[in-house]
């Protein structure tokens, strides 16, 4: 046994902590505040957001003119749009172009909720 092989099983057992404490920090990170995923344990209903939908996004997502062809128009369309709805208008925020329609952040976060809920429209 040679002098440093204390000082490598010590450093082993430094990496080895490391990494546990790095992968917990993770998990809390990452962790949604509730197990729904909502913040006061209400569930966010279809009602709550259909107005959000029609008054911010509908404006421009109706009929035949809607981009892409993302009509959000009826409650199975919105939901059939959720991942694309919470992509561009709950974490990136590119959506409304410029926030034209003036969406505000506890609305954004509203969707995001419902969306990470399931979306569903009952």
């Amino acid at each position: 046994m040679t002098v440093l092989a204390p000082i490598r099983r010590r450093l082993r057992t430094l990496r080895r902590a490391t990494l546990v404490v790095a992968l917990a920090g993770v998990a809390v990170w990452i962790r949604p505040p509730d197990a729904d995923g909502s913040t006061d344990g209400q569930t966010v209903r279809f009602a709550e957001v259909a107005p959000i939908v029609e008054q911010r996004c509908a404006t421009c997502h109706s009929g035949s003119s809607a981009p892409n062809g993302a009509r959000l128009e009826t409650p199975e369309e919105i939901a059939a749009q959720a991942a694309a709805i919470e992509r561009v208008a709950v974490l990136t925020k590119v959506m409304p172009l410029g926030n034209a329609t003036g969406m505000t952040d506890e609305e954004r976060e509203l969707l995001g909720r419902w969306i990470r809920e399931g979306a569903s429209t009952e």
